[in-house]
């Protein structure tokens, strides 16, 4: 079994009701990596979760990885190429945010961005710019 031996924290934030998240990349022993989102309640609950998948795979621009638990909103990773502008994660209500993004350590190519849903708000779609 592989262990974590190298993480390294990517961004952090904090939603309106007082939810922190951080978005991170653990190495283990072997070698393999894994982006994870880690989420905390203003009331204590907690989720992390992630992928260990390889970067965008040729002809892919966007891609999503999402994780919920009880009493935890929706956390969503982002992966985009360098050649998107900007991600915005669309409400049900049509309202919008901008999805901060960062650069993926291990791909020159790819962007990496965390969103976590506010309140009882869900994201509808994600909108990709170029």
């Amino acid at each position: 079994m592989s262990t974590a031996r190298n993480d390294a924290q990517l961004d952090e934030g904090i939603t309106e009701d007082q939810t922190r998240w951080t978005l991170g990349r653990s190495v283990d022993d072997k070698g393999g990596r894994t982006i994870w989102i880690a989420v905390t309640t203003a009331l204590g609950a907690r989720f992390k979760g992630g992928y260990g998948s390889p970067s965008l795979t040729e002809g892919v621009d966007f891609s999503t990885f999402q994780g919920q638990a009880d009493g935890v909103p929706v956390s969503t990773i982002v992966r985009v190429r360098r050649t998107v502008e900007s991600v915005r994660a669309v409400y049900s209500d049509g309202s919008t945010e901008v999805v901060r993004l960062v650069p993926d350590p291990d791909d020159t190519r790819v962007l990496l961005g965390a969103h976590v849903c506010s309140g009882s708000r869900t994201v509808s779609k994600f909108d990709i710019q170029r």
